[in-house]
Parts: structure tokens; sequence; C-alpha cells
């Protein structure tokens, strides 16, 4: 809801040991604003890794956005739900982190000691 639109991209490498070594990258858009977060939480846990970012999504949302008239108000309301989806996406990554685990082992035929 509202004048914003927020996206999160991650890549989780097929070689990955754990899920922070994926690449994210948020992007978030204000009315005419553009604004972007590189994901640099890596080897934090997951519940960590969202205290980390939101404050500097937060930050640079402001920071992007207070010319087309983002208030705390704008900036609170487009990241409702923020903590609930990243834990979603760090469960949806845990999962394809799995499944690179048991590909590597079917096609090496030998134990992944992860």
């Amino acid at each position: 809801n509202g004048p914003y639109l927020l996206t999160y991209m991650v890549e989780l490498p097929l070689t990955a040991d754990r899920v922070s070594a994926a690449e994210g990258l948020f992007e978030g858009k204000f009315k005419a604003c553009d604004f972007k977060v590189i994901d640099a939480s890596e080897f934090l846990v997951a519940s960590n890794r969202t205290r980390a970012l939101r404050p500097v999504l937060e930050v640079e949302f402001a920071r992007s956005a207070t010319g087309c008239g983002a208030t705390q108000q704008v900036i609170g309301d487009a990241l409702a739900g923020f903590d609930a989806a990243y834990a979603v996406l760090n469960g949806w990554a845990e999962e394809r982190l799995d499944e690179s685990r048991i590909l590597r082992r079917a096609l090496t035929g030998s134990r992944d000691p992860s």
C-alpha cells in the first residue's frame, strides 16, 4: 500500500555452505526517489541479520526519499512486515541450501560434511 515499491533480491551460489554467503540487494522506490542497499550481513545468524539490516534500510530510505516527501510514518509503513518477510526469505534460502547439499552429494558420490 502507498506510493512505494520495495524489492529484495537474493542470490545463493550453488557452492554456498551457509545462507549468509548469499548476496542480497534491497531496492526501494518512493515516488521519483530510488535507493539501493546491499545486504552485507554475512556471518550473522538470520535473526541478527534482520536486526542489522532494518536500521540500514530505514536510514537509506530516509536519506534517499526525504526529497520526495518520505516521512518517518511513510518509512515505517513501507517497512511494516519486513521482519517477518525477511524471516520467510531466510527459511526459503535454508531450504535451497539443503537441496544444494543433497545434489552435491549425489553428483560427487561423497559425503558433504555440512
